[in-house]
């Protein structure tokens, strides 16, 4: 019973440090996820200025209309890739916090087995 005792507390101890890596794993990934939105968030301005910019040159230039049309639908497509990024990047953050979240609840839970 004592060597049982001794297993129990020893698997709790690894399990304890495991979850205590998670967190810092998962809290990493949080910062990660959190610059890379940041990141996004910067092209995303920096797109809708070229956007701008497209704009007015096809007021100023009426003979490169065509290949303005072109190069504002280019822009258009970059921009819903840079959505759909920023989209996917708050997914991974939700996702992320949410693990942070079971591991502190796991955490929580092993602690009830002190010794």
């Amino acid at each position: 019973m004592q060597t049982n005792t001794e297993s129990a507390v020893k698997a709790i101890d690894s399990v304890s440090k495991i979850i205590e890596e998670v967190n810092v794993i998962s809290q990493t990934v949080v910062s990660a996820v959190e610059e890379q939105s940041a990141t996004v968030n910067e092209i995303s301005r920096n797109v809708s200025g070229a956007s701008n910019g497209a704009q007015e040159v096809s007021k100023n230039v009426t003979e490169s209309a065509a290949s303005l049309l072109e190069v504002s639908s280019i822009i258009a497509g970059v921009n819903n890739a840079v959505a759909d990024t920023a989209k996917g990047i708050l997914q991974v953050k939700t996702n992320a916090e949410e693990l942070s979240k079971l591991s502190e609840g796991l955490k929580e839970l092993l602690g009830q087995f002190k010794i």
